[in-house]
């Protein structure tokens, strides 16, 4: 089974409208509600199906804050955004997490970038308060993290 049909079994389904509805159904980076929701896995192992992740390994994100976590924006970042993004690969590189240091880095740098994209969206425009939900998941991915 391809990775895109497993994302229509039934049981994902299910999981991607739990992470959606814990996130009240904004992106959990940038908070918006009316752009396109996805579901990001914070890593892949090899072996596991997309389902089979505890809730706090995918997060909520719209459209636009996913394209830029994979690089796929339309109009390139500025030179300096973006640059822990590198290490993260497509949806379809399904690469072991070989040890806990190594989940703890992505989870770190996926950290950081969602710091420097908040920054870069609070430049722009005003952001909200930060949903209480947000932070209760920023403080469990530091957690995992050791910060």
């Amino acid at each position: 089974m391809t990775y895109s049909e497993k994302l229509k079994d039934p049981r994902w389904q299910k999981k991607r409208l739990k992470v959606m509805e814990y996130a009240r159904w904004r992106c959990q980076i940038c908070g918006n509600k009316d752009n396109t929701l996805h579901c990001h896995h914070s890593y892949y192992t090899r072996g596991k199906e997309p389902w089979q992740y505890p809730d706090g390994a995918i997060i909520c994100i719209c459209e636009r804050c996913h394209e830029k976590i994979h690089g796929k924006e339309k109009q390139p970042p500025p030179a300096t955004s973006f640059g822990p993004f590198s290490q993260f690969q497509p949806a379809t590189d399904l690469e072991t997490i070989p040890t806990p240091e190594s989940a703890k880095a992505k989870f770190g740098a996926l950290r950081a970038a969602v710091e420097r994209i908040k920054s870069e969206e609070a430049s722009a425009t005003q952001v909200p308060k930060e949903d209480p939900k947000i932070s209760a998941l920023r403080r469990a991915v530091e957690r995992v993290s050791g910060k």
